[in-house]
């Protein structure tokens, strides 16, 4: 190999690093490095095993719908109503447990079968809603955001008919000692939920990454015209994602409820803006065609160590909302910038 051929590979070994270097990902794990220093400096007890596994087990909750969230966004679409199928699902699920007593089987020695089976009908009433959530999309042809909207309302309105505004409990043992799993770490543990969310992580990274779906998705999401001209069978790829996302949902209101062993009439409130954040966040292109899980994991860290590091220093809490939509803002600003570079480019 002549010295010409060698400068040539060092050239592209470092132009492919400095495009690595400026990859959202990479920039925002930048960020939550800093986030950590800094904020350690104010309390050194932020940086400890056991903020760091309380801030797993936060975090896995919107985790989990952020996945599902992130492939809608991919698709080039848009739901609002994530956080209100998780309230709802939430309380449809243990009223269901509660009600028929955990289909007979509750204080035998298969009472974990019928809460498997409860969880599983909450989750398929939760594919119903999302079917109609991409029917109001895909075939009325209706804005993403006022569709989703409307029924954020209309399930916000079912939680309190099928709660009457109280609380669904008590739940069943085996539900609740769901919500303690986890790994001992210490004087803390991992949490079982948090172990979820990677698995699910994990998943959609292989799902979007290496089959000819994920591609379809992408596909989708950066034009929808020529997806349809390539074959792609685009409604059904988008009726997938949304009723995936919403199962994901009431699975994690379910979860959140078992945590705090009770179906809790405030559960997913406002839910839906921090996993929007977090995708966000996270490099997920709300417009379509961009976005991937690792970014996705960083994102959704970064949100919850701001939140964390807030209250852990004892300042006020609302400082969190004013701290994320600036980032929100500085982040959506940075992507314009590198948008009309490349453009110039």
């Amino acid at each position: 190999m002549n010295e010409k051929s060698l400068h040539a590979n060092g050239a592209a070994s470092t132009g492919q690093f400095k495009m690595f270097l400026k990859r959202r990902e990479v920039l925002t794990f930048y960020i939550l490095v800093a986030i950590w220093v800094v904020f350690s400096l104010f309390n050194r007890n932020y940086a400890s095993i056991n903020n760091l596994c309380s801030i797993m087990k936060t975090l896995s909750f919107f985790g989990i719908i952020a996945v599902g969230l992130s492939f809608v966004f991919i698709q080039g679409d848009m739901d609002i109503s994530t956080g209100a199928e998780a309230g709802f699902g939430a309380v449809f699920g243990t009223a269901l447990m509660l009600n028929t007593s955990c289909m007979g089987m509750q204080g035998t020695s298969m009472e974990w079968l019928g809460i498997a089976i409860c969880i599983v009908l909450a989750m398929a009433f939760g594919m119903v809603i999302g079917a109609l959530n991409a029917a109001m999309v895909v075939k009325l042809n209706m804005p993403g955001f006022i569709a989703t909207t409307a029924m954020k309302f209309i399930l916000d309105g079912g939680v309190l008919i099928i709660t009457g505004g109280s609380y669904v409990y008590p739940l069943p043992d085996t539900f609740n000692k769901l919500g303690k799993l986890g790994i001992p770490v210490g004087r803390s543990s991992i949490s079982v939920y948090f172990l979820f969310f990677i698995l699910l992580l994990i998943i959609a990274h292989w799902i979007l990454n290496y089959t000819k779906y994920g591609r379809s998705v992408y596909e989708t999401g950066s034009n929808i015209i020529s997806a349809k001209l390539a074959g792609i069978k685009t409604d059904r790829i988008r009726f997938a994602n949304f009723m995936a996302l919403h199962a994901l949902c009431v699975l994690a209101g379910l979860l959140n409820a078992a945590y705090i062993a009770q179906g809790y009439t405030s559960i997913g409130t406002d839910w839906e803006l921090l996993c929007i954040a977090a995708c966000a966040i996270g490099g997920i292109k709300m417009g379509g065609g961009a976005g991937n899980m690792a970014g996705l994991l960083i994102g959704v860290f970064a949100l919850f160590s701001i939140n964390s590091a807030i209250a852990y220093i004892g300042n006020n809490t609302l400082l969190q909302d004013v701290i994320i939509g600036v980032l929100l803002v500085i982040i959506v600003v940075s992507d314009k910038i590198r948008e009309k570079r490349k453009i110039a480019a």
